[in-house]
């Protein structure tokens, strides 16, 4: 596998977890997939993502404020862990190959998340970082390059803000993030478990086939978009609802596409459902 796979491999594994014990016994014939919140972050940025007028591309905003409008109530973990924006960026780096088009994609995904100003130059180095690794660079100069591209970056120019303050803030957080070296660099991203140690990439589980056909999806989707090669996921606003489903009934849903209804049962709460899709199996509590 190219290495770059094999490294979002290793570390979406780090994000796997067990079957839900609601569904323990239940088999279906498709596969079933359950993960952490950041994975869950991650697929749902991907599946914004949209072509850009001109070149590149970004995320649909509507579709996003719709995704984490229900991901609250099928999060496995928190929605404000620090390390969530990482892996959101991972695969907006992944479809822009151009540096301008990256910057106007995370420009817009900072300001929509409202990150603070003395955070951009952390995460635009990782973007950076994270489109250096995925193309042709040699492995040694990936460090160089992205922290060579945050040295060039214009904060005036791509957020078009004159706020003095504002300059001087990202100013010094950037002093500080280019100061690093390549080794504390790759440590920092390890210690935030937002890439993998070297010592992590022994290869490929056999027991994960079905989880290693799922990243190579996710890859190879990602992949086609950077490359204009194939059309991006559609959202169409329909007026199916998850609640009003029997158990066994098989819809296509705005945000999942084509889902499967495996529990739907009142709760002294409100309400259990479990749903089957392309990208995961989710758990909603309500």
């Amino acid at each position: 596998m190219e290495r770059f796979k094999t490294r979002l491999y290793q570390l979406l594994l780090k994000q796997k977890l067990d079957r839900y014990e609601d569904i323990k016994g239940l088999h279906l014939n498709q596969p079933f997939f359950y993960y952490k919140d950041r994975m869950q972050f991650f697929v749902i940025i991907m599946k914004c993502l949209i072509y850009a007028k001109g070149s590149g591309v970004e995320l649909n905003f509507d579709r996003l404020k719709d995704e984490l409008r229900l991901w609250a109530y099928y999060v496995n973990g928190k929605t404000n862990d620090d390390s969530l924006l990482h892996f959101g960026i991972i695969p907006v780096a992944m479809t822009n190959q151009k540096t301008d088009d990256l910057n106007r994609a995370i420009r817009e995904y900072l300001e929509f998340f409202s990150v603070k100003i003395d955070r951009i130059p952390e995460l635009l180095h990782f973007a950076y970082f994270i489109q250096a690794y995925n193309s042709e660079v040699g492995t040694a100069d990936i460090y160089d390059k992205s922290k060579q591209q945050l040295i060039e970056f214009s904060y005036t120019d791509v957020f078009e803000d004159e706020d003095k303050s504002r300059i001087i803030a990202f100013e010094k957080a950037r002093i500080l993030q280019i100061s690093k070296s390549s080794v504390s660099y790759l440590q920092s991203l390890i210690a935030l478990e937002v890439w993998c140690d070297a010592a992590d990439l022994s290869g490929m589980k056999e027991n994960d086939r079905e989880w290693l056909h799922l990243i190579e999806s996710l890859y190879n989707y990602l992949t086609g978009l950077r490359k204009g090669h194939i059309k991006a996921i559609s959202y169409k606003k329909s007026d199916t609802k998850l609640y009003n489903q029997k158990v066994g009934n098989v819809m296509t849903h705005e945000n999942f596409g084509e889902t499967v209804v495996l529990v739907n049962e009142k709760t002294q709460a409100g309400k259990t459902i479990i749903i089957n899709t392309r990208f995961g199996c989710y758990k909603f509590n309500n």
